[in-house]
């Protein structure tokens, strides 16, 4: 006699509940040739090589930055720019001290140093000295360097990069990147339609203001998030409203957050950033006040730290001995935590409730369906508590209508109406006012 004659078992594999939305993996935005994918994972930079990247490839040195980190995501996207830019960098001299030193250097794209050196001589005005710069830079290899008479611009070959690092102080030489957007938003929109789940906040191999702006109106309306290094001096000028930080101040953007670099034109600071704190849950810690491996940090005066901070940027500099960012904030005046953490909020919630649906035969419309639906929301909820993101006194609180007060017409179209929650956001601490009185 077979068991089955007295036991009848039957096991049914569930199958997998919704795709969930990524909240710890960066999409990097890149120009290259190396593989065809418009979107490609890689989990370390073996396997890059491996596919053909060179070290001294932007799209490279981008995820370096990122895998760098302690904590790091454990993979990377590398999502593909098609439309080449001619990246066009303006420096404008201003020191004219006799004997005072321009000392930075150049990296060509393919990894070269050329290590640059003007001595001020008596009599030079801002004109000779641009020449003079312009002479210095110009047998960098795939771009040509011009002189102005308040500047020097650099044009790259189309496609190419090239980096200018350890830069003197803003107040000795301004820079200025005026590279047109070649079209960042198609490829963008490209990458959505291909995989719009597996990444969540994009970085990039380069961008100027022109492009930034590109990608603050794209991404705005979607529930994404962009970092990006702005290298523009004019950032930290109070005198000057229409540089990039101010625009997007104006325009009260939430979804692109900036990180100024003044050391070098071609920092990934903002994609270190990323991959410091994306592998945290979302909405569970602060941007701010976190230190970024492989990142110099900026010296910058006290004034041109808090215009930048007044224009809603970020900035990487030594704090108490430390290098550390601050503030994570957005151009609206919110935190970068808070907006992860929304959107955290947003898709869990919204994953939820279907893999409830999918999960039963069907949710009935009385009150103990209302009561399912009611708790998966709350459930979510407070898992968000667990995260640090929300708090929990007050305790967060779902609404539900019976089914005796919901319109007729709701529950012959079969829709559930009115379900309300609130809760508390955790926030974060920033700064301290502490009062002492000491007395004999």
């Amino acid at each position: 006699m077979g068991l089955e004659e007295v036991v009848n078992l039957t096991i049914t594999t569930v199958s997998q509940g919704p795709s969930r939305a990524s909240f710890g993996r960066p999409l990097i935005m890149a120009y290259h040739n190396v593989v065809p994918g418009m979107i490609v994972q890689y989990n370390s930079l073996a396997e890059m090589t491996d596919a053909g990247f060179l070290v001294t490839d932007p799209a490279y040195r981008a995820a370096s930055a990122v895998f760098s980190q302690n904590p790091r995501p454990t993979a990377v996207y590398i999502g593909k720019r098609t439309h080449a830019y001619t990246q066009t960098l303006e420096f404008y001299p201003l020191n004219t001290t006799v004997g005072f030193h321009y000392t930075f250097e150049g990296v060509d794209s393919a990894g070269g140093v050329t290590a640059f050196d003007y001595t001020v001589q008596s009599g030079d005005t801002i004109a000779l000295i641009c020449t003079a710069l312009a002479a210095l830079i110009d047998p960098m290899a795939n771009g040509t360097a011009t002189a102005a008479s308040t500047k020097v611009t650099w044009a790259s070959t189309a496609g190419k990069l090239a980096n200018f690092r350890k830069l003197p102080r803003i107040q000795d030489m301004k820079v200025k990147d005026v590279t047109a957007d070649p079209g960042i938003a198609s490829d963008l929109s490209a990458i959505e339609l291909l995989d719009d789940l597996s990444w969540y906040a994009i970085g990039f191999d380069h961008a100027s203001k022109a492009v930034i702006e590109a990608v603050a109106t794209w991404v705005e309306s979607r529930r994404k998030i962009a970092l990006v290094n702005v290298v523009d001096s004019e950032a930290s000028d109070n005198s000057i409203t229409n540089d990039v930080l101010s625009d997007l101040k104006a325009g009260a953007y939430m979804r692109t957050e900036t990180l100024f670099s003044q050391t070098e034109v071609l920092s990934y600071s903002a994609l270190a950033w990323e991959g410091v704190m994306l592998p945290k849950d979302p909405g569970s810690a602060t941007w701010s006040f976190k230190t970024l491996r492989g990142i110099t940090a900026d010296t910058l005066t006290g004034s041109q730290k808090s215009v930048i901070l007044s224009k809603r940027g970020n900035t990487y500099t030594t704090v108490g001995g430390l290098n550390v960012t601050q503030w994570g904030q957005d151009p609206d005046g919110g935190y970068t935590d808070i907006v992860i953490g929304t959107d955290w909020l947003y898709a869990r919630i919204q994953e939820a409730v279907f893999g409830a649906f999918a999960a039963n035969d069907k949710i009935p419309y009385t009150d103990s369906g209302v009561d399912t639906i009611r708790n998966v929301v709350m459930g979510v909820l407070k898992r968000g508590i667990l995260s640090g993101f929300l708090a929990a006194d007050p305790a967060p609180v779902v609404q539900a209508p019976k089914v005796a007060d919901i319109d007729p017409a709701e529950r012959a179209n079969r829709n559930l109406p009115d379900v309300e929650f609130s809760a508390t956001l955790a926030g974060a601490i920033h700064t301290v006012e502490i009062n002492g009185r000491l007395s004999v």
